[in-house]
């Protein structure tokens, strides 16, 4: 009986410890830390804009066919995005209540 209670005791001592804290050493940030740095540089180095003209060439692939389609495309930012194809083929007006899609 004695044997039972003593091994109950140091099982009992032995699995109720206090956790130790992680600890980084010194010279290392933590992972988070890093990440916040790298989206703010990353976030510093994107250009500031008001609007934005591009043409654009699109190339649709599928098992047998490619087909390639220019596009023009403007954006004034945070108000619309236009997309248009030449020739009247699609255009495309999205605004940030709802997307239009006109094809003729």
């Amino acid at each position: 009986m004695k044997k039972i209670i003593l091994i109950l005791t140091v099982l009992l001592l032995v699995s109720c410890k206090t956790k130790q804290a992680e600890v980084t050493p010194a010279g290392r940030t933590s992972v988070d830390k890093q990440a916040k740095e790298i989206v703010n540089r990353h976030l510093k180095s994107f250009p500031a804009f008001k609007t934005l003209s591009a043409n654009l060439q699109v190339t649709y692939k599928d098992g047998k066919n490619e087909q390639s389609l220019p596009l023009s495309f403007r954006m004034e930012k945070d108000k619309t995005i236009w997309v248009s194809a030449p020739l009247g083929v699609a255009k495309a007006l999205i605004t940030p209540k709802k997307p239009n899609i006109i094809t003729v």
